[in-house]
């Protein structure tokens, strides 16, 4: 008698368990998605092309912004005469290089004197 239960029983799991799985083996859980898509009135591939267009105008829109970005940062860039203008110095790009020049010259002796070391003198 307790193996007529035994067997009942596992004769129960085995069709519940082909109950769950059987429509994923069989393809029927794709069938039942192609319904609904069909029953939307939308093929598939519209709803690919639908998709496709949608990341086509992100990405135009990520490419028109990035050189937006650039051709605004060519607009802002100024000429070292006008940097030099700006700061209200009086001085030719010329004058402005020397004078540059000039002050590391005298930074690096500074240091060279107060270290006495003649390598941190070139730094």
């Amino acid at each position: 008698m307790t193996f007529f239960v035994i067997l009942f029983a596992i004769v129960s799991i085995g069709g519940v368990g082909y109950a769950l799985i059987m429509p994923m083996m069989s393809g029927e859980a794709k069938v039942e998605s192609r319904l609904k898509t069909i029953a939307e009135g939308k093929t598939q591939a519209q709803t690919q092309a639908t998709g496709k267009q949608e990341k086509d105008a992100v990405r135009r829109k990520q490419i028109s912004a990035a050189l937006d970005t650039t051709r605004n940062k060519k607009k802002d860039k100024q000429t070292l005469e006008a940097r030099i203008g700006q700061a209200g110095i009086a001085m030719t790009r010329s004058q402005y290089f020397i004078f540059c020049g000039l002050a590391g010259l005298g930074t690096g002796f500074l240091v060279l004197t107060a270290s006495g070391n003649p390598l941190m003198g070139l730094l």
